[in-house]
C-alpha cells in the first residue's frame, strides 16, 4: 500500500507526517512554528504568503526523496481570509483566538436567538467564528473587502494554493457559523445576515473527498509530484478522534491536554435546547453520518502542571510515586472542584473558580495531587451523564487522547469514576495521522472510514474500572461532588459580587 501525507496546521506549530500504510506507522516527520505576527494589542494575524511558504517547506522536509500518493489536511478552525478574483489575499488571516470581532459576535444576538442559531449551526456564539472575522473586516476595512471573490478557511486556502481549486468540507464549514447542519449546505438565513452571496464561498464536500491535485506551481515549491490527489481533511480535534478509533456512534472521546474537550459521537444532529443550555455544541464529524456533541473545560493539564509547580515538582508529578500512594492509601482524600477557568460544560459558569474541600493537616501533597485527578474524573462523569440524559444513548467506552491522558493514574481514576473501560491509543501526531488516513480513504486505498484506523500499527492500552474504587467513587460523586458544585457555585457568585 502507498504512503500518505498528513498535514496538521496548528495554533503554535505546523506538522507534516508521512504514513506508510503497509507498516501502519509514521516514517517521516517535520515540524515548524506557525508564523504569527502581532498587529496590535490583543491582535494576532498570519500572513497568508508566509503561512503557505512555511507549510511548503514543512512538506518538502517530510517527503524528501520519499514517494507520496495523496495528501490530507487537519487544521485549526475559524480563521479565514478574503481573496480577490485572481486568488490574491485581500487581508491577513485573523488568528482564531483573536477577540477583535467580539462586537460582531454580540450583535448577532439582536437578530437571532441563541436557540435559533443552534438549530441551524449546532454552535454557541463566539467571536472566534469565521463569520465574525469577515464582518469585522467588512466594517473596519471596507476598501479591502470590496473586491472579495471568495472567503476561505485556512486549510481551504492552503488546498487552493496546492491545487488551484476552492472547496471545503463540513467540519471546517461548521466553524464559520454559516453552515446548516440539517441541510449540509450554507445557511441562506445567515448568508443574508452577513450580506454574503453563496458564490463567494467554496463548494461543499464531505471529509475524505478528492478536491483537486497538485499543480506544476505547487510542485515546484513543495517537491510533491504534479497530479498528486489533494483530499479534504477536517477540524483538528475531529481528525485526531478519527485516527484514535472514533468511527462509530456511542463512543466518548476524552481529549485532555492543556484544556479538556469531551466529544460524544452520535448518529444524528440533535438541536434539543438542553444541549445549548448545557453549553455543548453539536456538529458533523469527519466520518459520514456521525455527529459530535462537544463540551470542554479550559484548564485540565494546565491545572495539574500548576499544582505540581506549587509543590516544587518542575511542573510535573512523579507518577510512579503517585500510583504507589494511590494503591496504598484508600483513606479519605480532599475533593477538588477543578474549575480554575470556569466550570466548563455542563452549565458554563465562566465566573466559577476552583475549590479544595476537606483538607486536613494529615493530608500529603500526594493526596492533594490525586484529588485533582479525581476532580477531573468527576467532571468527566458529569459531562457523560448529561449527554446520556439528553441523547438517551448509553456510551460503550471512553477513548482517551492528549498529553494529560498519557498519565496512567489519570486513566485509572477516570475508568473507576465513570465505570467505563478506558482505551488509550498510542498514535503519535493523531490529528496529522487522521488527515493521512482521510487521504487514504479518499483515493480508495482503504475500504472504509471504519477500517482506516485499523491499518495503524500502534498499541492501545485498556484500563478496566476497579470494583473496589467504583462504589467509593459513586458515593463521592453523588453525595459530595454534585452537591458541592451547586453550593460553591452560589458562594463564588457572592464572592464575585463582594470583590
Amino acid at each position: 500500500m502507498p504512503n500518505f501525507l498528513g498535514l496538521d496546521i496548528g495554533t503554535t506549530s505546523i506538522k507534516a507526517i508521512l504514513l506508510d500504510s503497509d507498516q501502519g506507522k509514521i516514517i517521516s516527520t517535520a515540524h515548524l512554528p506557525t508564523p504569527v505576527k502581532h498587529s496590535g494589542p490583543n491582535q494576532d494575524e498570519h500572513d497568508p504568503q508566509v503561512l503557505y511558504a512555511t507549510i511548503a517547506e514543512c512538506i518538502k522536509k517530510a517527503t524528501s526523496n520519499l514517494p507520496v500518493h495523496a495528501l490530507g489536511i487537519s487544521s485549526l478552525a475559524e480563521a479565514g481570509l478574503p481573496l480577490d478574483r485572481s486568488g490574491n489575499p485581500l487581508f491577513p488571516i485573523i488568528a482564531w483566538y483573536d477577540s477583535r470581532s467580539q462586537p460582531q459576535a454580540d450583535r448577532i444576538l439582536g437578530s437571532f436567538s441563541e436557540e435559533r442559531l443552534f438549530e441551524i449551526t449546532g454552535q454557541k456564539v463566539s467571536y472566534s467564528f469565521g463569520l465574525f472575522k469577515y464582518l469585522w473586516i467588512k466594517e473596519n476595512h471596507p476598501d479591502r473587502i470590496r473586491d472579495i471573490a471568495c472567503w476561505l478557511s485556512v486549510p481551504d486556502y492552503i488546498l487552493f494554493r496546492l491545487s488551484g481549486n476552492k472547496a471545503t468540507e463540513y467540519t471546517q464549514a461548521s466553524r464559520t457559523l454559516l453552515f446548516d447542519q440539517n441541510k449540509k449546505d450554507w445557511s441562506e438565513e445567515l448568508l443574508a445576515y452577513a450580506g454574503l452571496d453563496r458564490s463567494k464561498l467554496p463548494s461543499l464536500m464531505p471529509s475524505g473527498s478528492v478536491m483537486g491535485s497538485i499543480t506544476k506551481e505547487a510542485s515546484d515549491i513543495t517537491g510533491l509530484p504534479v497530479g498528486l490527489p489533494c483530499v479534504l481533511g477536517g477540524h483538528d480535534h475531529l481528525c485526531g478522534a478519527f485516527a484514535s478509533g472514533g468511527t462509530r456512534a456511542e463512543k466518548i472521546i476524552d481529549s485532555s491536554g492543556t484544556a479538556c474537550a469531551i466529544m460524544a459521537l452520535t448518529s444524528k444532529f440533535n438541536s434539543d435546547k438542553q444541549i445549548v443550555e448545557s453549553g455543548f455544541v453539536n456538529y458533523i464529524h469527519v466520518v459520514p453520518d456521525l455527529y459530535v456533541i462537544k463540551g470542554g473545560l479550559k484548564a485540565a493539564g494546565k491545572a495539574v502542571d500548576w499544582l505540581a509547580s506549587q509543590f516544587g515538582q518542575d511542573n510535573h508529578f512523579d507518577n510512579d510515586q503517585l500510583i504507589k500512594h494511590y494503591e496504598a492509601n484508600k483513606n479519605d482524600r480532599p475533593l477538588w472542584l477543578p474549575f480554575f477557568h470556569g466550570s466548563g460544560t455542563p452549565g458554563m459558569e465562566p465566573f466559577n473558580r476552583a475549590s479544595l474541600i476537606g483538607l486536613t493537616l494529615e493530608h500529603s501533597r500526594e493526596d492533594i495531587a490525586i484529588a485533582l485527578y479525581e476532580g477531573l474524573g468527576f467532571w468527566l462523569r458529569e459531562n457523560i451523564e448529561t449527554i446520556q440524559k439528553i441523547t438517551g444513548t448509553q456510551p460503550k467506552d471512553i477513548i482517551t487522547i492528549g498529553g494529560t491522558n498519557q498519565n496512567p493514574l489519570m486513566r485509572m481514576v477516570k475508568a473507576s469514576i465513570t465505570n467505563y473501560p478506558v482505551t488509550s491509543p498510542t498514535v503519535p501526531e493523531s490529528s496529522a495521522v487522521g488527515a493521512a488516513l482521510l487521504a487514504a480513504v479518499g483515493i480508495g486505498a482503504v475500504a472504509s472510514f471504519q477500517k482506516a484506523p485499523e491499518i495503524l500499527n500502534y498499541p492501545a492500552y485498556v484500563i478496566e474500572p476497579d470494583p473496589d474504587w467504583v462504589n467509593r467513587y459513586n458515593s463521592m460523586y453523588e453525595k459530595v461532588y454534585l452537591p458541592a458544585k451547586i453550593r460553591l457555585t452560589e458562594i463564588i457568585k457572592v464572592m464575585r459580587d463582594i470583590n
